[in-house]
């Protein structure tokens, strides 16, 4: 239970933290791919790598609290386990965020598709 509430949570983190990415970087985007300076999925790729070891702090701080304070299954490789799952989690998640967003439909339309 404990796992599945866990990636529960944090897969709307990332999912509705990375609609509009693209849309706030729209017009220098626009600018640097008219330019030939680089291309879309340089941005998406360099955007996720850089960002990445930030944003899983968060979710492994809170994962670890949560997991030792709980006392669900006290193994290190289980909590091992589970950490993975929640970051493979959260990337996946972040990943269809940014191709939602990347789509440049109105954040509305991207907002509910996310959901």
């Amino acid at each position: 239970g404990l796992c599945l509430w866990s990636l529960g949570t944090w897969m709307f983190f990332p999912l509705l933290g990375s609609l509009m990415t693209f849309a706030e970087h729209r017009r220098v985007l626009e600018k640097e791919l008219g330019m030939g300076c680089y291309s879309l999925s340089a941005f998406y790729i360099a955007r996720t790598v850089i960002l990445l070891p930030i944003e899983f702090a968060w979710p492994t701080l809170w994962f670890t609290g949560v997991f030792w304070i709980s006392n669900a299954n006290p193994d290190a490789w289980v909590y091992l386990a589970a950490l993975a799952l929640v970051l493979l989690s959260y990337m996946a998640f972040q990943a269809i965020a940014l191709t939602i967003s990347a789509s440049a439909m109105p954040p509305s339309y991207a907002s509910t598709m996310a959901l």
